[in-house]
């Protein structure tokens, strides 16, 4: 009769390399925000169900997130909602990644999959497929630059759009 025995054995250094805390966050925080200022001055609050915060500060968010942008006299200007996303406090930026959605205070929805907010110049920035909802109008493309309030924009490769134009009012004649 055969037997054949395997055995396992790690050192302590191997051990310890595999769960030296690199990949491990500092803090978990659950159903929280933080707000961005300057000088003062309320720019954005990011808010999720989950955030882990690591020790280089940076913010693995989940569950949900939600990015209010505010204005001058700090009413919200518009709200990124996304599954998912980081914030990348070295270069104060935040990248939504799945189902996102940008909403403007005018109504106006950006859908995408994925979006990056540069916080210190109020730019929004994707490479990805986009939709966007405007009243009655729907314009698709791929890729884009905007301000964060979502109110200009730039549609870098616009594709089967839909913009309806409206009817010019008939005159009276008599």
């Amino acid at each position: 009769m055969a037997g054949i025995f395997f055995s396992c054995q790690n050192t302590m250094e191997e051990i310890e390399s595999a769960n030296d805390g690199s990949i491990l966050p500092s803090q978990t925080i659950k159903n929280g925000s933080f707000d961005y200022t300057e000088k003062g001055k309320l720019l954005h609050r990011i808010a999720s169900g989950e955030m882990n915060q690591f020790e280089n500060e940076n913010l693995e968010a989940s569950v949900y997130v939600r990015v209010e942008m505010f204005d001058a006299a700090e009413n919200v200007d518009a709200v990124l909602t996304s599954k998912e996303g980081t914030y990348l406090k070295s270069k104060s930026t935040v990248i939504a990644r799945d189902s996102v959605r940008l909403k403007n205070a005018e109504g106006d929805v950006l859908m995408t999959e994925e979006l990056t907010l540069y916080q210190d110049s109020n730019l929004i920035v994707t490479d990805f497929p986009i939709e966007i909802h405007k009243g009655d109008n729907v314009i698709f493309g791929e890729g884009l630059r905007a301000d964060a309030s979502f109110k200009k924009y730039t549609i870098l490769n616009p594709a089967n759009s839909r913009i309806i134009v409206p009817e010019r009012e008939k005159t009276n004649q008599k």
